[in-house]
């Protein structure tokens, strides 16, 4: 959800899961996958933050 408020990084994700899928350097595979994991846990600590001040 937090993803799809950012269509930028919603579309920079999706292009990211494409090349992860046809990659075959293994360098480039671990890149793909520390920026994904990045987006991720930037929106996932965006949720718990909106989360919590809903919370209040």
């Amino acid at each position: 959800m937090a993803i799809a408020r950012h269509p930028e990084t919603a579309d920079r994700l999706h292009v990211l899961e494409a090349r992860a899928a046809e990659v075959t350097d293994l360098g480039e595979a671990r890149d793909i996958a520390a920026e994904i994991s990045r987006i991720r846990n930037a929106a996932a600590e965006a949720g718990l933050r909106t989360a919590g001040e809903a919370a209040r």
